[in-house]
C-alpha cells in the first residue's frame, strides 16, 4: 500500500470515529430503529422520542394482567399502565403526563410527591387537564412483572437518567417536552406544564 493510500485511510478512520463521538448515542440508535431524524430535545418537532404505533400496540397487548387493565379507569390520581392512559388520552383528548420517579430512595422524588403532587392544585390540574402516568423505579419495595418490563421499556425509550423527570405527550403519544423537579412550587409546575401544552397547540 502506498504511502498516500494509507495517509488516506487513517484520515478517513480518525473523521469516522469524531464524527460517530460527536453524536449522540440516542439519536444514533433511533437512526438504525426507525430512520428518525435529529431534533433538539425539548423542541415539539421531536421525533426521537414519540411512541410509535408498534409501541403502543405493545403495550395493549403485551401480558394478560395488562389486557384486563387497558381501558379500566384510573383508581386514582395516577395510571400505572401506559395501555390505559393511552386509551383515556385518546378518548379525552388531554395530553399525557409522565413521571418517572424512585418513591422510595430519591429525596428529590419524596419532596415532588409532597410539595407537588399531593397539593390541592395539582390534583384539580392531573383530574382535568393531563392525563398523569406515574413510572416507579423503587429499590426498596418489588414492582409487578408486568410494570417493571414497562417502566424500563419507557425509560429506555424516552432516554431517562435522573430522577424526576417528568415528560409531557400529545393525545397520540407524540413527545412535547421534559420537565426536570428542582424544589418548585406546585403553581409554578402547573404553569409550566400549561405553557407547553398551549404551545404545542
Amino acid at each position: 500500500m502506498s504511502l498516500r493510500k494509507s495517509t488516506s485511510l487513517v484520515l478517513f478512520v480518525l473523521l469516522t470515529a469524531l464524527v460517530t463521538s460527536c453524536l449522540p448515542s440516542r439519536f444514533l440508535k433511533d437512526q438504525f430503529y426507525r430512520g428518525s431524524t435529529p431534533a433538539r430535545r425539548g423542541n415539539t418537532g421531536n421525533t426521537i422520542y414519540n411512541l410509535t404505533k408498534y409501541e403502543k400496540d405493545t403495550f395493549v397487548s403485551e401480558g394478560t394482567e395488562r389486557k384486563k387493565v387497558q381501558t379500566a379507569p384510573r383508581t386514582g390520581l395516577w395510571h400505572f399502565y401506559m395501555a390505559a392512559a393511552l386509551q383515556e388520552a385518546e378518548d379525552s383528548n388531554l395530553p399525557i403526563l409522565l413521571s418517572f420517579t424512585g418513591s422510595d430512595w430519591s429525596s428529590h422524588c419524596q419532596r415532588l410527591a409532597e410539595n407537588v403532587y399531593n397539593q390541592p392544585e395539582f390534583v384539580a390540574f392531573a383530574q382535568t387537564e393531563v392525563v398523569p402516568v406515574q413510572l416507579d423505579y423503587p429499590k426498596l419495595t418489588a414492582v409487578k412483572p408486568g410494570l417493571a418490563g414497562q417502566n424500563e421499556r419507557m425509560k429506555t425509550h424516552f432516554d431517562v437518567v435522573a430522577f424526576p423527570t417528568i415528560i409531557l405527550l400529545a393525545p397520540n403519544g407524540d413527545y412535547l417536552t421534559r420537565f426536570e423537579y428542582r424544589d418548585t412550587s406546585a403553581k409554578r409546575l402547573i404553569k409550566k406544564f400549561r405553557s407547553a401544552i398551549k404551545k404545542a397547540r
